[in-house]
């Protein structure tokens, strides 16, 4: 793997592609600078501990700086109230979120149940009107019987405009 270095406003710029695990490791201690081999073993391991074994003067300023930071009051007040605001935040999201999936989804099952309504009333629509349809058929080829009235019989079969007249003329529904 190599380091690509270059020149910005007289600061050393190292870009890698994971590389600081090679470093860490042991694996390129010798292409870069120590104090970027310490600084890595440093954020990986942030502890007094780590921060004495340093050599760095800048590691030793960070680790006070940290240090400071983490014993005031002030800094642990603001911490605790931004973490309540993050966590006040992401409750409202989560909410939301729930609001806006239910929403859909009851948007969703409603248009589905209506499709599934319409196909279903169709189809039993369709059955009871077969049904009512053959049941007042057959009333009217009983009354034509009745009359020994055969040739109505026949042509009811192929004009349903004179079929609708004999029902009328029965009172069949």
């Amino acid at each position: 793997m190599v380091i690509e270095e270059k020149q910005k406003n007289g600061a050393q710029l190292f870009f890698t592609s994971n590389i600081e695990n090679y470093i860490i490791k042991g694996e390129l201690t010798d292409e870069v600078s120590p104090e970027l081999v310490e600084l890595l073993h440093y954020i990986e391991h942030t502890t007094q501990d780590m921060a004495d074994g340093c050599k760095s003067e800048r590691i030793h300023k960070m680790q006070k700086r940290i240090c400071s930071i983490k014993s005031s009051e002030e800094v642990s007040v603001r911490y605790m109230q931004r973490w309540e605001e993050m966590e006040m935040e992401k409750e409202a999201a989560r909410e939301l979120g729930l609001a806006e999936g239910r929403t859909q989804g009851l948007t969703e099952g409603r248009t589905q149940g209506l499709t599934e309504g319409r196909t279903q009333g169709l189809a039993e629509g369709r059955a009871e009107g077969r049904a009512e349809g053959r049941s007042s058929m057959a009333r009217l080829i009983d009354k034509l019987l009745e009359e020994n009235r055969i040739e109505d019989c026949k042509r009811i079969a192929k004009d349903p405009e004179f079929c609708q007249h004999l029902m009328e003329e029965f009172g069949i529904e």
